[in-house]
């Protein structure tokens, strides 16, 4: 049950650079601090209350401490496939979203084969994320036809 409350901890604060918008962004990244501020409280509340600084108390703050990371990371995540998405032409960007998928894909039935452990599917979520941010980042606005082009200018006064 542990398990499972740390995996949706860690989850919940990679969602928000995932987000296109940047008022969506701001607003899940306050909604991540604050969920995080109140965990943390929690945590030093359960150790003042047990009174244990052992190895439990060690790996708690370990987890906090990756916690931190990987929602800086996500954010770090996100400026560069924005940047990206704006840079790569829409064949280009189809491609790498399919080989993205087909390799996390892979990753993940490899893992399920028998062949190794399924906690090799872990190395397919940074994978997997990149697939989706890619997915989701805006697409760069079409260049105007040369006509088009004239037209605007015609009506800026240029």
């Amino acid at each position: 049950m542990h398990g499972m409350a740390l995996i949706g901890m860690l989850l919940v604060g990679t969602l928000p650079a995932l987000l296109p918008g940047w008022r969506a962004f701001l607003a899940a990244l306050a909604g991540v601090a604050v969920l995080y501020w109140v965990q943390v409280a929690w945590f030093f509340w359960a150790v003042e209350r047990e009174a244990s600084e052992g190895p439990a108390f060690m790996a708690g703050i370990a987890i906090l401490g990756v916690e931190q990371v990987l929602v800086v990371a996500s954010v770090i995540g996100r400026f560069i496939v924005h940047a990206l998405a704006r840079s790569l032409s829409r064949r280009v960007r189809a491609g790498l979203l399919w080989g993205l998928a087909v390799l996390a894909a892979s990753i993940c039935a490899f893992s399920l084969s028998g062949y190794a452990s399924t906690l090799l599917m872990g190395a397919a979520v940074p994978f997997a994320w990149l697939w989706l941010a890619l997915l989701l980042a805006p697409r760069p606005a079409r260049p105007l036809s040369p006509e088009g082009a004239r037209q605007t200018s015609g009506l800026l006064g240029g």
